[in-house]
């Protein structure tokens, strides 16, 4: 028995990640408190690790370099003219690599222009591995959906197509609700027939963005660009994908999970004239668009996992049947988001 095996136990995988990350979090608080507190900065364990890494990148780079934070293992570090991240611990590493390798998922693709010019990608002494980008500038919030119609239309030309038949999460989602939900529930979501026709003609499928935010948009000379490209993944369902941005940056819709924003984005038409750029680009009927995103939801964070020992499996069952029944319940039966 492995030692994870031992330590988790039947503890559901959910409910590890919780754990994990409520953890990462207060270690994370802990050190960006201690690198921005002026009382604590002459501990060299915080301020100086870093710079055997750092040492002959730039002239003088140990004295101007900036460590303003370290999250889930990787520092963030400014230099005159340029951004570093550094990690040195295989979590860390891991996320550099797959940064460095959706950057260059971009240049094959032909969508360079989509990203920053330059990335590098260092192994250090000391086992350190230092991400190197153009130090670029945060886009205001108000500006987040201008650019993203600048920015999806590449995405979606060069994806336009190549999706056949209903997406593996969506029926997976939709075998969810239809084993644990009330016949008056099911009702109020789009069937399987019409799930089916709506995803018979081809759709784009390809490249894209899982997790676009304002903080993953940044600027180079006032020109919009993604960023956090450990999230670019091939093979998306794009359409899936532009409804969750329309989703959560639908204006007026209450806090929650995305899925809920879709229901009320969806009484309300998709009207807003904010998100009209992006639900242009969606081929999927505008009816099934919140159905089809929350059936692919459940489908891809609570489909059963092969593998898995008997007990696991029984834990994961339970916790399952009670967060869809509590989203079901909220997202359905809420006078705000009745269908």
């Amino acid at each position: 028995m492995d030692w994870k095996t031992h330590l988790w136990g039947g503890v559901p995988k959910a409910a590890q990640k919780t754990i994990l990350r409520q953890y990462g979090e207060l270690t994370s608080r802990t050190i960006n408190y201690c690198i921005s507190n002026r009382y604590l900065r002459h501990f060299p364990a915080l301020r100086n690790r870093f710079a055997p890494c750092l040492s002959g990148l730039t002239e003088g780079t140990a004295q101007s370099a900036e460590v303003i934070g370290v999250k889930q293992a990787v520092a963030s570090i400014t230099l005159p003219g340029y951004f570093v991240k550094a990690a040195r611990r295989p979590k860390g590493k891991r996320k550099l690599r797959a940064e460095f390798a959706g950057w260059k998922r971009f240049q094959e693709e032909g969508l360079s222009h989509l990203v920053t010019p330059r990335l590098q990608l260092l192994e250090r002494p000391g086992g350190w591995l230092l991400l190197i980008n153009l130090k670029l500038q945060h886009q205001p919030q108000e500006r987040f959906l201008a650019s993203m119609a600048e920015l999806l239309p590449p995405l979606v030309r060069k994806a336009r197509g190549k999706g056949r038949g209903l997406p593996a999460t969506v029926r997976a989602g939709y075998e969810i609700v239809q084993e644990h939900a009330p016949s008056d529930m099911k009702q109020q979501l789009p069937s399987l027939k019409d799930l089916k026709r709506g995803f018979s003609a081809p759709y784009p499928l390809g490249l894209f963005h899982r997790d676009l935010h304002n903080g993953n948009v940044l600027l180079l000379e006032g020109r919009p660009l993604l960023s956090d490209l450990k999230s670019c993944l091939p093979n998306r369902v794009v359409d899936l994908d532009l409804i969750r941005v329309m989703a959560y940056h639908y204006p007026g819709t209450s806090r929650g999970s995305r899925a809920l924003k879709a229901f009320e984005a969806e009484r309300q038409g998709w009207s807003a004239p904010e998100v009209e750029a992006i639900a242009q680009l969606v081929t999927l009927p505008r009816e099934l668009w919140a159905g089809a995103y929350f059936f692919h939801k459940l489908g891809r964070s609570l489909a059963p996992e092969r593998g898995r020992s008997l007990l696991r499996q029984r834990l994961r069952a339970s916790i399952r049947r009670r967060f869809i029944q509590q989203i079901l319940q909220d997202g359905l039966r809420s006078p705000a988001v009745g269908l």
